[in-house]
C-alpha cells in the first residue's frame, strides 16, 4: 500500500524580512508547483496546508484552482479570468463589472505612463490605486459621474484585488498583497430626489400602443416589483414563484 502523500513546506524570508513558508505541490504530471502562504501562517498550519493541498492534486489538479495567475499577466487579462470566475459563482451583473472596467478602470494612467489595464497585477502599486481614486473624485467635482457610479466603480477596483491577493480560486491569486488597503473610497455627494409615477400616470404609460410592448412589459415588471436595475435584470423564469407570488434573485 502507497504510503500517504505529504506536501513540502520551505521557510523563508519575504521583502519585508518577515519569517514566511511556502508548500510544494506536486500535481498530477509531476510538476511541481510552489505557493507563498499569508505573512500570519504557522509553521504547523503550512505544514498542514501542504497536506491537504497534496492529497487534493493527487486525485484531480483541478481541485486547487490551477497553479496561479501567469507570471506578468496585465490586468486587463486577469480581469477577464476574473469575470469568467464571478459568472461561475453565479453573479449575474458581469455587464456592469466590464462597464465600469473598460470605462473608469481599465484607462486610468498610472505614474509610469502605463494604463492601469496595461500593467502586471503583481505590479500594481497603492499609490496606483490611490490615483483611481483622485481620478473618480476629480469626475465627480466636474459632474463628470455621479457620485454613487464612483463608488461602484471603487467598489469593483477593491473586490478585484481582494480576489488578486486571497481568491479562494487559487488560479486569480496573483500578488502577495492588496493594494487598496488603507485606501479612502471616492467622495460622496447628495442623494438625488427621487422620482415617481402616480397610478394613472403609470396606466397610460402601460396602456399606451405607441409604447412597444416589451418596454410595457419591462416598465410593469420593474413597478410591481420594485427592484433596482441589476435585480430586475437578473430576474428569471426559474426566480419567480407564481403559485406564492414572490420572487428572488442573487443580487
Amino acid at each position: 500500500m502507497p504510503r500517504a502523500r505529504k506536501g513540502s513546506v520551505c521557510e523563508f524570508r519575504d521583502e519585508r524580512g518577515r519569517v514566511r513558508y511556502k508548500v510544494g505541490i506536486t500535481l498530477l504530471d509531476g510538476t511541481r508547483k510552489w505557493k507563498r502562504m499569508p505573512p500570519t501562517t504557522t509553521a504547523k498550519r503550512a505544514r498542514d496546508t501542504a497536506d491537504s493541498w497534496n492529497e487534493k492534486a493527487a486525485a484531480d489538479a483541478s481541485l486547487l484552482g490551477g497553479s496561479g495567475a501567469p507570471e506578468g499577466e496585465t490586468v486587463a487579462k486577469w480581469f477577464e479570468r476574473f469575470c469568467k470566475a464571478q459568472s461561475t459563482r453565479g453573479v449575474r451583473w458581469i455587464c456592469d463589472y466590464r462597464s465600469r472596467f473598460t470605462n473608469h478602470v481599465e484607462p486610468h494612467i498610472c505614474e509610469d505612463g502605463l494604463s492601469l489595464g496595461e500593467k502586471s497585477v503583481a505590479s500594481v502599486t497603492k499609490r496606483d490605486t490611490e490615483g483611481v481614486v483622485a481620478a473618480l473624485d476629480h469626475k465627480i467635482a466636474t459632474e463628470a459621474l455621479r457620485w454613487k457610479t464612483a463608488q461602484n466603480v471603487w467598489s469593483l477596483v477593491t473586490t478585484m484585488f481582494d480576489e488578486a491577493c486571497a481568491s479562494k480560486t487559487l488560479g486569480l491569486r496573483a500578488r502577495e498583497d492588496n493594494p487598496t488597503n488603507n485606501v479612502k473610497p471616492p467622495e460622496r455627494g447628495a442623494n438625488r430626489a427621487k422620482t415617481f409615477l402616480y397610478p394613472t400616470e403609470f396606466l397610460q404609460l402601460v396602456q399606451c400602443e405607441a409604447v412597444p410592448l416589451h418596454r410595457r412589459r419591462l416598465y410593469a415588471v420593474a413597478v410591481y416589483f420594485y427592484g433596482r436595475c441589476a435585480e430586475v435584470e437578473a430576474i428569471e423564469w426559474d426566480t419567480v414563484n407564481l403559485e406564492r407570488g414572490t420572487a428572488w434573485t442573487a443580487v
